[in-house]
């Protein structure tokens, strides 16, 4: 059975959700980038993601290390899927954000066959953005280091100035 997309708002609650995650990803973003800090931009984004994959991946690196940064305590329950999840969640929101402010894209709730997603939708045009699945999809089940930020941003840019002619 074949369920066409319902489009719902979210909550006050979903929104603060939204806020927070995306401040946790401006923390990851400060921690990883140090010195050269600064706004937080695309291509920043993906280098913090590359030295985060790479901190993964090290040996010396220990989760307990890069716990706190995440806010996971190493409490015997916490483990790698728990770290991809708040990566997940902080750099979608973050980047869902970034594109919210520089275009006219509003946070809806996107239900359907296969469940219900936080989206970007531009009213205008019909577009549909999914930051945080997008970068899911980026750490499961492999995560990859290639630049993906930028490049998705510049194909959102693209198309919203080729429908909006």
């Amino acid at each position: 059975m074949n369920m066409s997309p319902k489009i719902l708002g979210l909550s006050r609650k979903d929104l603060s959700l939204i806020a927070l995650n995306a401040n946790k990803g401006r923390e990851i973003y400060a921690a990883f980038m140090k010195k050269d800090s600064g706004p937080v931009t695309y291509e920043g984004m993906d280098k913090v993601f590359k030295l985060w994959a790479e901190a993964k991946e090290d040996q010396n690196v220990t989760s307990q290390a890069m716990g706190p940064l995440f806010g996971i305590w190493n409490d015997g329950e916490s483990d790698e899927k728990d770290e991809n999840e708040v990566m997940a969640n902080a750099f979608g929101c973050l980047f869902g954000e970034m594109l919210k402010t520089e275009f006219t894209f509003e946070w809806q709730l996107i239900e359907d066959q296969l469940g219900t997603e936080k989206a970007l939708i531009d009213e205008k045009t019909g577009s549909v953005v999914y930051p945080i699945n997008s970068v899911w999809k980026r750490i499961e089940p492999k995560v990859d280091t290639e630049p993906f930020f930028k490049p998705m941003h510049d194909a959102i840019k693209k198309h919203l100035e080729s429908v909006n002619i």
